[in-house]
């Protein structure tokens, strides 16, 4: 699409795919062909249509798109799997200063690929909370892979947070840990993937 719209006359200036930390199905290959082409990416839903908010830690508000517009998050989609995992990933949001979603923006706009996303306010406020998503410092590779591992599966998550703990005490070495995220990534080696766990990341290219 990107050389035929070229040859046309009208290139692809950006592209909007749905990416978050709930959804990183760009990684699968589309993300290094935009870089290839010189096409921006502004990632939609980046907040998972709210899922990596707080907002329903406590059930579903009744001023809530979820139950006022579920166009786009409907009830049956807040279940109590992925609530949980958004729990995790608050608990790293509190200890950086953050709130969950600021941390979910800063982390979808942490690579050159990602131009800009699509926050989908529906309140002021919001809009004022979301700007503050890059004050805080860069998310380290250790915060990198505890996200991944806290944004996952249940049963995969529990085994890949024990060995990132380990880790931090040398407990675990970094090769028993890609163990773990091996079970974890059903996609391509992810950059932090790589940083950390580099000959196990190349046998999976």
């Amino acid at each position: 699409a990107i050389r035929t719209l070229r040859a046309m006359g009208t290139p692809m200036l950006i592209h909007q795919p749905n990416y978050s930390l709930f959804n990183r199905s760009i990684e699968n290959g589309l993300d290094p062909v935009l870089l290839e082409e010189g096409v921006g990416c502004i990632a939609f839903a980046p907040l998972h249509n709210g899922l990596l908010t707080d907002k329903y830690f406590r059930g579903i508000p009744a001023d809530s798109r979820a139950a006022k517009d579920p166009r786009y998050l409907t009830p049956d989609k807040i279940t109590a799997e992925k609530v949980d995992r958004a729990r995790r990933l608050n608990e790293i949001a509190a200890r950086r200063g953050q709130s969950l979603a600021q941390m979910a923006l800063q982390w979808v706009l942490r690579t050159d690929t990602v131009t800009s996303a699509l926050i989908g306010a529906s309140k002021p406020q919001q809009i004022l909370e979301n700007a503050r998503a890059m004050d805080a410092p860069a998310l380290t590779e250790e915060e990198l892979l505890a996200l991944t591992a806290a944004a996952s599966e249940r049963e995969a998550a529990a085994g890949a947070m024990d060995a990132i703990r380990g880790l931090g005490d040398e407990t675990v070495t970094r090769a028993e840990a890609a163990v773990y995220f091996n079970r974890l990534f059903g996609l391509a080696p992810t950059t932090e993937e790589i940083a950390y766990f580099p000959d196990v990341a190349q046998k999976r290219r």
